[in-house]
């Protein structure tokens, strides 16, 4: 009889044991995924130093971090008789048209004229970045000098999102935009292949000849 007792007594115990591990015990897994932040890339470059080695770094970065449209603003002196407005003018032109062939072609330009300044180019656009979780830091050891007696206060699954993070090639592709229009909801691409998938024959083309526009 003692004996049913105390198992029975231990069953209850360790019931209660496992219901406090699953309500009050915090889990050293992290729920969370790569973070999308953005910022403003802003740089200046003296005009003597635009070649086509800037350019292409401009370009590369532009076209994986990039977010909206590329902004250059000539900067030049309006007392200056070497370098004035119409320069500035066709050096932004100049740019621009070697960006384009690079297959940067959404940019924005404009001139500003400060007494006194070297002719430079600001060079200005929004990134987009993807980065760990803001809740998570790098595991004790493996890119600190940290020991393992700091793995209490580790979330498991961190380092991974941090790596994950770092092999994006083009943070902006995990804001999830589809290339399709969101006023079309689908209905435009869908009507190309509706025909087609429901064997309908299409009516023929009518060809109209010289002689028919002529003769009305």
């Amino acid at each position: 009889m003692n004996i049913l007792k105390n198992k029975a007594i231990l069953s209850i115990l360790s019931v209660m044991a496992l219901t406090a591990c699953t309500q009050n015990t915090k889990s050293m897994m992290t729920t969370s995924r790569v973070e999308i932040k953005k910022q403003t890339v802003m740089e200046q470059v003296p005009v003597n130093q635009i070649n086509d080695v800037i350019l292409s770094a401009l370009s590369d970065d532009y076209k994986r971090l990039g977010s909206g449209a590329l902004e250059l603003t000539m900067v030049f002196d309006p007392k200056s008789k070497t370098f004035t407005a119409m320069s500035a003018l066709k050096k932004l032109e100049e740019v621009k048209f070697k960006l384009a062939r690079k297959g940067v072609k959404t940019v924005v330009t404009e001139t500003l004229a400060v007494d006194g300044a070297q002719p430079s180019m600001m060079i200005s656009f929004d990134s987009v970045h993807a980065g760990a979780p803001s809740d998570c830091d790098v595991m004790p050891g493996l890119d600190n000098n940290q020991t393992t007696r700091f793995i209490g206060e580790y979330k498991f699954g961190c380092s991974v999102e941090m790596m994950l993070a770092n092999q994006v090639s083009r943070p902006a592709d995990l804001e999830g935009v589809s290339g399709l229009d969101n006023k079309s909801g689908g209905r435009r691409e869908a009507n190309v292949v509706e025909s087609y998938s429901s064997g309908a024959p299409r009516d023929p083309i009518t060809i109209i000849g010289r002689e028919s526009i002529g003769s009305e």
